[in-house]
């Protein structure tokens, strides 16, 4: 005997409603909710009662489902899609042993004309050592930016500490500056990760004073230090940055390490008539894979006009960066975005079907200039395949008929 309909249909209900909680879901696990326990003490217990009564049948499947989804969605992660950390890998095994090479190259260099101080702590006396003027320093354990302060004006990276005596690094300096930019350059380049602490290759120049604390409100003492002009900045395992007179830096490796990370692009180039879904897909690519020239292809040329607009650009380009080596993987965009027409006439199918050729001529002739508006829902996935966070929309434009831009939005 089969399940009283009655029941199977208040079943049905409190399905449905699990069903309706999981779509406005986009993601999360509401597998606890009312709805879900709902639905599911209801549907097993007519299951039990009743294994074989097709109605239950379906909706066990239906729960099951439903269950599935309030979980996260879930995604085939390929090898494919990790490739470009192999790439990047590889990239940072050659730039690191390249650095580590400069590194000790520099020190040995410096040792054999007895520029370098044996011992950085503790420090000289400022007021009575001048001979220590003009030599160098090897700095370890640099906390960037943890120890950033400023004095009059001016910004400097403190190391050391009362008990042993102050060194003071002028990030102002055009040493500094150079090398710092060519650090800037592997995070966007090679690798975003430029953590841990550094070790520093500088020239003394001269004693200064400043009170070493960064807080709104300094509580320590005016200290007496010498200040520092970097020549090179070494980040163990990952890089060597080599101040230079161009101001861009050096990174030792970095032709080769390029090279790697550019052997592992797998999209290298954008259609003019990619659909929107197309054009968000390969902006993930070329951010994943560092591909920043074919990135450029897929933003609007409004991210471009001007110097604050670029500098958004390599924002939203660095925090992307960073989401794909921490978080997720993969980018999957939604089918069938919304496009919506946002200035200018373009017929749509109902539309032709009552308008003559000389009807439509004379709509689009006396029309503004068509800009057009697509909303592409993405999906993100870590590499086990489980959706992080909830459908992200990005925004792209078409205008006269030309090709999908990205206005805003970017797959984070």
């Amino acid at each position: 005997m089969g399940a009283n309909p009655n029941d199977v249909k208040k079943a049905e209900y409190y399905v449905e409603q699990f069903e309706k909680r999981v779509s406005r879901a986009r993601g999360k696990d509401i597998g606890k909710t009312y709805e879900a326990k709902a639905a599911m003490k209801r549907v097993k217990t007519l299951a039990k009662a009743h294994p074989d009564d097709p109605a239950v049948k379906a909706l066990v499947e239906r729960v099951r489902n439903a269950l599935r989804g309030s979980k996260g969605n879930t995604f085939q992660i390929t090898p494919e899609m990790l490739a470009y950390r192999e790439s990047e890998n590889r990239a940072i095994e050659i730039v690191g042993a390249e650095g580590a090479e400069a590194f000790e190259a520099r020190l040995t260099e410096l040792k054999s004309d007895d520029r370098l101080i044996a011992e950085a702590f503790p420090i000289a006396d400022p007021w009575d050592d001048g001979e220590i003027e003009g030599r160098h320093v090897i700095l370890d354990g640099v906390r960037y930016p943890d120890n950033l302060f400023q004095d009059t004006g001016q910004q400097f990276l403190y190391v050391g500490q009362p008990s042993t005596g102050f060194y003071f690094l002028d990030l102002g300096d055009r040493a500094f500056r150079s090398a710092y930019k060519a650090i800037q350059r592997y995070a966007k380049t090679i690798s975003p990760d430029i953590a841990g602490e550094w070790q520093i290759v500088g020239k003394i120049e001269k004693s200064m004073m400043a009170i070493p604390d960064a807080s709104p409100q300094p509580t320590r003492n005016l200290e007496t230090g010498w200040r520092v002009d970097v020549e090179m900045i070494h980040i163990p395992g990952r890089c060597a940055a080599i101040a230079d007179d161009s101001g861009k830096g050096n990174i030792a490796g970095e032709e080769a390490a390029r090279s790697a990370i550019e052997s592992g692009f797998t999209v290298t180039e954008l259609a003019d008539d990619a659909p929107p879904e197309e054009v968000v897909r390969v902006c993930a690519m070329a951010v994943k894979e560092k591909n920043i020239e074919l990135l450029r292809k897929t933003m609007h040329d409004a991210w471009f006009v001007t110097p604050i607009a670029e500098a958004r650009f390599y924002y939203r380009y660095d925090r992307n960066l960073e989401r794909f080596a921490k978080f997720y993987v993969h980018v999957e965009p939604e089918p069938d975005p919304v496009i919506r027409v946002l200035r200018g006439e373009k017929i749509d199918d109902d539309e032709d079907f009552f308008l003559t050729d000389e009807d439509k001529t004379d709509i689009i002739a006396h029309a503004d200039p068509l800009v057009e508006e697509a909303e592409v829902r993405v999906r993100r996935y870590n590499e086990r395949g489980k959706q992080e966070g909830t459908p992200a929309p990005v925004w792209l434009r078409s205008e006269d008929g030309g090709p999908w831009r990205i206005w805003e939005g970017f797959p984070v």
